[in-house]
């Protein structure tokens, strides 16, 4: 299962508590993102969006969750860009003041607007930076980031999480998913 996946479906459960989310991904197109939460909401194949044909069923449930999409309070905001540092976030949680705050790919963004910082410093600051937004403004985050190549079709380690093991020293709780 892919930490998007799982990203989605914390997506898809917070709407349905009426939470404001802002899912913020560097990896996936908006509409990806949005088909995806709809596809763990409505209990169908999300690849169906992709390759279309759709049965009468399939179809049904898609009224279903348009119909519970207008009754719900929950809100998912997905920018239409990836963004490349923590610094641009600020202003999407002024903006939006969002309940939760999902990131996927933080392993593609840095901690400055313009990049700076190479290797494990840039690891380093980038998660101080996530860090820093969660007490700043006092939100919760869910970041992902990418599994080193060495434990690639494995089950995931802290140990082998791409960079550093300073996102592990930052955070708060820390899950591995297993393809």
């Amino acid at each position: 299962v892919s930490q998007s996946r799982y990203q989605k479906w914390f997506a898809a459960t917070w709407y349905t508590h009426n939470k404001r989310i802002l899912f913020i991904s560097n990896e996936n197109p908006a509409s990806s993102i949005i088909g995806g939460i709809d596809a763990i909401l409505g209990a169908w194949n999300p690849k169906k969006m992709r390759i279309g044909g759709w049965t009468e069923s399939e179809r049904s449930k898609i009224e279903a969750i348009t119909y519970i999409s207008k009754l719900s309070r929950g809100e998912v905001i997905v920018p239409k860009w990836p963004l490349s540092s923590v610094a641009e976030i600020y202003p999407m949680v002024d903006e939006y003041a969002p309940d939760i705050i999902i990131v996927d790919g933080a392993y593609l963004m840095s901690a400055r607007p313009d990049g700076g910082g190479k290797g494990w410093e840039r690891e380093q600051a980038m998660s101080r930076a996530l860090k820093r937004l969660t007490l700043d403004k006092n939100k919760p985050i869910c970041a992902t980031l990418q599994q080193g190549r060495q434990g690639w079709n494995k089950k995931a380690e802290r140990s082998e999480v791409a960079g550093t093991i300073d996102y592990e020293r930052d955070a708060d709780i820390f899950l591995a998913a297993i393809s």
